[in-house]
């Protein structure tokens, strides 16, 4: 199976064909461009627990086409909510030979300080029932995130709960974050 390195113009084709792009988010991400104003910072949450708390889908066979929807909230060390989202992922590729699955995910998140943003993109299933960290972009929609991007990235714990770790800065995505996003092969 080859492997492809999902970029941002690859990830826009993408989600255009699939007829997904709610809020602009990769648009977004594909015009952050331009100069870096020298006050400008990042918003960082570097050790975020998170809970499910309500989530639905399909108990069977995974099979492409396959929606599951969750929701849950995001808290730091000290047990504090950060943000709570709510989202759909649904499997749009599966390759019978290796059992690799992948599944398009979309996510509105609200902050407890009244910011909001929207996250999407390509995760490999495979890699995140496994442990390995996933990551997809984020754009800020509303309070002191409004216009910022950057990447959310998980690693499951439980089938209820993850370690998780958001960026979003208002600079273009090369320079705020590191986007070695994970491989991910469509046949």
């Amino acid at each position: 199976m080859g492997m492809t390195s999902l970029r941002p113009g690859l990830a826009v084709s993408l989600a255009a064909a699939l007829g997904e792009d709610p809020g602009g988010v990769f648009a977004a991400i594909g015009a952050g461009s331009g100069t870096v104003a020298p006050d400008d910072e990042c918003i960082r949450f570097e050790e975020l627990g998170y809970s499910v708390s309500e989530r639905s889908y399909r108990e069977s066979e995974p099979a492409v086409g396959d929606v599951a929807t969750a929701g849950g909230e995001f808290f730091d060390s000290e047990g504090n909510v950060i943000a709570r989202d709510s989202g759909r992922m649904q499997i749009v590729h599966h390759d019978p030979a290796t059992e690799h699955w992948v599944a398009f995910t979309r996510v509105s998140y609200e902050f407890e300080d009244g910011g909001t943003a929207r996250s999407m993109g390509f995760v490999d299933l495979n890699d995140q029932l496994t442990g390995s960290r996933v990551e997809i972009y984020i754009v800020g929609t509303g309070g002191r995130y409004l216009g910022k991007v950057g990447t959310l990235s998980w690693v499951i714990e439980s089938t209820m709960s993850a370690k998780a770790r958001m960026v979003l800065c208002a600079r273009p995505l090369e320079k705020c974050c590191d986007t070695g996003f994970s491989s991910i092969s469509f046949g």
